[in-house]
């Protein structure tokens, strides 16, 4: 019985991936909609699979329209998909997917916005095929994954000939300032934020996290993508599409993924950033979050001519005077020892931050100056 249920999770993921394809490919007119595959169910004797479907935006009319043309693209999937079914096996009729519609979203009204499954992986690819404009925000006091992910897929949206800008409320940190460049201010996206027909939120835990700055998230009728690594993701709870893998090492190894199923270019700076996120959040690949699949990534952000020398020279060896002289007086006078000299730690104040000049946002790799006393447990 588990080899059945297997065999037809398998089928009903292939099924879900062939519509997300044919969907990206613009078979079936839907302007100013959001039109996703968000589950579907086969038979056990594979004869028969129901797909729910939902219509996001658009009158009622408008609806009826695209169900109409998704009932001609049911012979379509079947001529041209891997996956071979009989020709009635997909069912998509407009009263029937609307019942379809109410089981797979719950019994939402019209002036709610639909939500999809917090793991849709299929739609979250089909919404960034069908997207012309992005929007793009990461996490508060963003760190090298939240940026890389961010102006990664940023540059790879644009190689593709679409729209795309990256929201960055705050003076980038020294290290990242080569890599990183053309974000825009809140306040210069609060007057062009409805103009993008996409927002896609990158490495955010939790929505309260989003550094939307002056802009008031979700924007009515825009849908909102969600792409995280983080365990016990909460963002997917205001996403319309959400896809969120906590076996990942990063964002930015999810957001390869994203851009090579989406077919999207990786240019040189669109690799070069994700693999500087990739970087970071694994501390240069010698965190517990390495994995082969994580080296293979970078492997191939390498071969697409990502700037691997900069990036290492650039993020691990190269600081200015005044963050050495806080490291300094760090490790001098303000870091302790206990439990027999296994833990380590240090309290930084004010008045040491004001004496050298030192701004937090630059805090990001002083906890591995005490990571590297080899007394310290791990």
């Amino acid at each position: 019985m588990a080899e059945k249920v297997d065999r037809l999770t398998r089928v009903n993921e292939l099924i879900k991936r062939e519509l997300a394809g044919l969907f990206g490919r613009g078979l079936f007119s839907a302007p100013g909609m959001l039109v996703s595959v968000t589950e579907v169910n086969t038979s056990v004797d594979l004869r028969n699979a129901t797909v729910y479907v939902s219509i996001m935006g658009g009158k009622a009319s408008d609806k009826e329209n695209v169900m109409r043309q998704l009932e001609q693209l049911r012979v379509e999937f079947q001529r041209g998909s891997r996956a071979r079914l009989r020709s009635n096996a997909l069912r998509c009729s407009a009263t029937g997917s609307t019942a379809v519609l109410r089981r797979a979203t719950g019994c939402l009204s019209s002036s709610k916005r639909l939500k999809m499954p917090e793991n849709n992986y299929s739609a979250l690819t089909a919404s960034v095929v069908s997207g012309s404009s992005f929007l793009i925000f990461a996490h508060v006091r963003p760190d090298g994954d939240a940026l890389g992910s961010s102006f990664g897929l940023r540059d790879a949206l644009r190689a593709a000939g679409k729209r795309a800008e990256v929201v960055i409320p705050y003076d980038m940190p020294d290290r990242y300032r080569s890599f990183f460049k053309g974000g825009i201010k809140p306040q210069e996206a609060g007057n062009i934020a409805e103009n993008f027909d996409r927002i896609l939120v990158l490495d955010c835990a939790t929505f309260e996290r989003v550094e939307s700055g002056t802009i008031e998230l979700p924007v009515s009728g825009v849908p909102l993508l969600n792409l995280d690594h983080h365990r016990g993701n909460t963002t997917c709870e205001v996403a319309d599409i959400s896809y969120v893998d906590p076996d990942a090492s990063s964002t930015c190894q999810l957001a390869v993924q994203l851009a090579k199923d989406c077919g999207l270019e990786l240019t040189v700076s669109a690799a070069t950033s994700l693999l500087v996120g990739m970087m970071t959040d694994t501390g240069n690949f010698r965190f517990s979050n390495t994995t082969g699949n994580t080296l293979r990534t970078a492997a191939e952000l390498i071969d697409c001519g990502a700037r691997l020398e900069q990036a290492v020279n650039t993020i691990y060896f190269s600081k200015s005077m005044r963050q050495r002289n806080f490291e300094t007086d760090l490790v001098s006078n303000c870091l302790k020892f206990t439990s027999n000299g296994r833990i380590a730690y240090a309290c930084i104040s004010e008045e040491m931050l004001k004496r050298h000049d030192f701004d937090l946002k630059e805090d990001e790799g002083i906890i591995d100056i005490l990571r590297a006393y080899h007394e310290c447990g791990y």
